[in-house]
């Protein structure tokens, strides 16, 4: 039964555009730390586990971040969020070029993907709980459509540049000016935006401890738990394919000074395929029921890509998996946000409902624990990529039983 009203009063169409600007703006410089982490990882270190370390540090920046973030936009109110999110992308993009021009030692990739982390996990729970409680019901899950649509477009810019750009200093350096400019323009736009989005009134105790135990135990059901772990399972799969590309390119005989170019041009490949699949499935997205026909697709398109991945490929052979799997995940991930916030409006308090979210996203960073943990490990690429399709089949039966409840309800 729903706990309160499903949004506050919606914005209106004007600032719904803007913030998806913003989304826009976010997704490129988003991309570009996740191109950058790894292809420094392997230019700086060539060591496997360095990359593993660098996802379990994702996890932990992950879990840190989403845990808070919805009792921090609760007090600070998602335009305040939004500048924090942004200024601490900048920091780990700059420490990114510092890695590059050997002022920061190899490892300090790992440091520097904590920051980017802590950003992306902030500004996954703004914008969720932003969309639940400021768009219109009826359009919800096409804006958590869209919404995966512009991060597919802010990838397919940034790679662009990668994709021209063989030199990770000069491919940071591309990548710190972006943010940068992206900064300012934020910081332009956001007096513009409707006030409910720019002045929450703060909920008492919201950042307590007390109030952090409020949350937890908003989270504490059956119906979320499951959800969550499914969602874990899958985006722990997903991690370890968009890992390995760059150790399987180079295993395939992709020369060191061309593996930047290589990956940036399977990502892209990957955009441009996910951007035709989430405009061909647009219509999908109308309603929660047509809806569950995209996390489906994805995840197929998904596991596919990974189980291909298994077999000894030539260079185009892994990329064009890649391709597959990136564009499933494109795919897979709107649609899990779509249904994470219907079952929290289903199961949560409305005061609870921006904690609830953050909890939630924190506890999916488990897979990329998982991720990590396997990737240290330096298993034989087949044997890890191996592990990882598993991970994705468990993942099924828990988010199937996720989607048929909210379409119960």
């Amino acid at each position: 039964m729903p706990l309160g009203p499903l949004t506050s009063t919606p914005l209106p169409a004007r600032d719904r555009n803007r913030l998806a600007l913003l989304r826009l703006l976010s997704a490129v410089s988003m991309q570009f730390g996740y191109l950058l982490a790894p292809l420094l990882a392997f230019h700086l270190t060539g060591s496997l586990a360095v990359a593993g370390a660098s996802l379990l540090m994702d996890g932990v920046a992950r879990a840190a971040a989403q845990l808070f973030s919805g009792a921090l936009l609760s007090r600070l109110g998602p335009s305040r969020v939004h500048v924090l999110t942004e200024g601490v992308r900048l920091l780990g993009l700059a420490g990114l070029l510092l890695c590059a021009t050997g002022v920061v030692p190899g490892g300090g990739v790992v440091a520097m993907t904590f920051f980017l982390q802590l950003a992306t996990s902030a500004s996954l729970t703004l914008y969720s709980h932003v969309t639940s409680r400021y768009w219109p019901p009826a359009q919800q899950a096409a804006a958590h459509h869209q919404q995966g649509f512009l991060d597919q477009a802010g990838c397919l810019a940034a790679l662009l540049v990668g994709l021209t750009v063989a030199s990770p200093l000069v491919l940071a350096a591309v990548a710190v000016a972006g943010q940068a400019l992206g900064g300012a323009l934020l910081w332009r736009w956001l007096s513009d935006i409707h006030p409910s989005t720019s002045s929450a009134p703060p909920p008492d105790g919201a950042l307590t401890p007390r109030g952090a135990l409020t949350d937890l135990r908003a989270c504490w059901s059956r119906p979320l738990l499951r959800f969550s772990a499914g969602v874990s399972l899958a985006y722990a799969a997903a991690m370890v394919g968009f890992t390995v590309p760059v150790f399987l390119l180079a295993a395939a005989g992709v020369p060191q000074e061309s593996l930047g170019r290589w990956l940036a041009g399977t990502f892209l490949a990957k955009s441009v395929f996910a951007l035709a699949a989430l405009h061909g499935t647009k219509k999908w997205s109308a309603t929660a029921q047509t809806s569950t026909y995209t996390g489906r697709a994805g995840i197929a398109a998904m596991l596919l890509g990974l189980l291909v991945l298994v077999l000894p490929l030539p260079a185009w052979g892994v990329g064009l998996s890649a391709v597959v799997m990136g564009a499933g995940a494109a795919l897979l991930a709107p649609h899990l946000r779509f249904v994470r916030q219907r079952l929290i409006h289903q199961t949560v308090a409305p005061a609870s409902r921006a904690g609830a979210t953050g909890v939630l996203s924190a506890v999916e960073a488990g897979g990329f624990f998982l991720a990590g943990g396997l990737t240290v490990l330096s298993l034989p690429l087949p044997w890890l990529v191996g592990s990882a399709v598993l991970l994705g089949v468990a993942s099924l039966p828990l988010l199937e039983r996720s989607y048929a409840r909210v379409l119960h309800h």
